[in-house]
């Protein structure tokens, strides 16, 4: 399982690291296996990967950059909230083949923002 945890007062991405244990390069496609829909009133976000085909070399390290948007769908209010847990599985795939399904786990947390004050 993969945890990421987003501080929602200052950031909408997280960074997934992980390494090619292959010995050959790879080129990989990421994507998530659940498809996120403004239908779904109870997801206050919804969970995007960077679709760029990443070239990975053997027995090396990559990235992937996720990102958050807000759910237009969603009905509820923030106010009260302290944190939202939303879970998904990462897919890489090659040459339109499932390579590795990671199960994927975004925690927000919803700090409040400093009040400005003038002086």
């Amino acid at each position: 399982m993969i945890r990421i945890i987003i501080n929602k007062a200052v950031t909408n991405e997280g960074r997934i690291m992980l390494t090619n244990q292959e010995d050959y390069g790879l080129q990989l496609q990421p994507d998530l296996l659940l498809k996120n829909s403004i239908a779904d009133k109870n997801a206050p976000f919804l969970m995007n990967v960077s679709k760029n085909v990443i070239e990975v070399d053997p027995k090396e390290q990559f990235v992937i950059f996720l990102s958050l948007s807000t759910n237009i769908g969603f009905k509820q209010e923030f106010k009260g909230m302290k944190k939202c847990v939303m879970r998904n599985v990462l897919v890489l795939k090659t040459n339109s083949t499932a390579f590795w399904c990671l199960p994927l786990e975004i925690i927000v947390i919803f700090v409040k923002q400093p009040e400005m004050k003038e002086l």
